[in-house]
């Protein structure tokens, strides 16, 4: 266990998955919850991680690259806007550790662990970033909404598996739902970058 006293930072140590199939993890992932982050504001909304178009990574065996696109909504005048986002590249191995660089960084040690997922329904993902002291938890799940009986289920899973996390540091539920654009969702969606041209940003 990793801690810096100073703000009671602590890291739960990872237990590595065993065959982690990233086949069966590529798709769609609805997100429920999250960290509060600078990077994932609470104003991004509908928000979902697709992960698509694998191939077996050139360099380590076993590793698995794909193209990975998350997307949000926000509400602005009381519209939902289109949806945008980021695109990454990612690779991942057979213990659930994963590589995810944005904008072309370099990325030496696994920002995202997958700790549990049963592929179908839910996953929980996990980093504790030490560079920023900030550690990130998401709630995601293959259904836009879910019964909130399932939601503390997997709630509970992910406070077994992080017993350290600090609860206070999550984002509230996110909206998912029929308001959400999920009918455009592709790899060929909107970019920020598009997004702030078209308003002249």
């Amino acid at each position: 266990m990793i801690t810096a006293a100073a703000n009671s930072f602590v890291c739960d140590p990872v237990v590595p998955l065993t065959n982690f199939d990233v086949a069966k993890f590529a798709g769609t992932w609805y997100e429920q919850q999250h960290t509060k982050d600078p990077q994932e504001p609470s104003k991004y909304q509908c928000s979902t991680a697709q992960y698509t178009d694998l191939t077996d990574d050139a360099d380590v065996a076993g590793m698995k690259d794909f193209k990975v696109y998350n997307s949000f909504q926000s509400k602005v005048l009381g519209l939902w806007t289109p949806r945008i986002g980021v695109h990454a590249k990612a690779k991942c191995g057979t213990d659930g550790g994963c590589y995810v660089s944005f904008f072309g960084h370099a990325v030496p040690e696994p920002n995202l662990h997958v700790l549990e997922t049963d592929y179908t329904s839910y996953a929980i993902n996990y980093w504790c970033d030490t560079d920023q002291q900030l550690v990130h938890l998401w709630i995601n799940t293959r259904e836009p909404t879910v019964s909130e009986e399932f939601f503390s289920e997997i709630y509970a899973k992910a406070m077994k598996l992080a017993p350290s996390f600090d609860e206070g540091t999550l984002d509230p539920r996110l909206t998912q739902g029929d308001m959400c654009s999920y009918k455009k969702l592709d790899n060929k969606g909107y970019s920020v970058a598009s997004f702030l041209a078209a308003f002249g940003m």
